[in-house]
């Protein structure tokens, strides 16, 4: 079991969006307000128009997506490969985790392939 460690900047910074996001959720960090929403939704739709997935067969109109919570938003923007610096604040991310002062545990996606 890995120990929990003082992240540098640069290390942060390199991780992906929805990785940043997932370390964020397992320290009990709020980061919704990093999420550009508007720019999330807008993305999200056009990719539910194009791709048609099962799953989102409910989801009809740009509208229905008003009420997600980010943390949704990004799981979809992430399946579709849109997670990314176009629909939130990297720097803010970062500056959240950094925030966190303590020594961060590593991250719950470092085991993931």
């Amino acid at each position: 079991v890995e120990q929990a460690k003082r992240w540098s900047q640069a290390e942060i910074e390199q991780l992906p969006i929805p990785q940043l996001c997932r370390w964020l959720e397992a320290v009990g960090r709020d980061f919704s307000t990093a999420i550009i929403r508007d720019r999330a939704i807008a993305v999200l739709w056009q990719q539910i128009k194009e791709v048609q997935p099962p799953a989102l067969a409910t989801v009809t109109s740009a509208e229905h997506l008003q009420y997600w919570p980010e943390r949704e938003m990004v799981k979809w923007l992430e399946y579709f490969g849109k997670a990314d610096d176009d629909v939130a604040d990297r720097a803010a991310l970062v500056g959240m985790l950094l925030e966190h002062g303590e020594d961060l545990p590593p991250p719950p996606f470092l085991g993931e392939a």
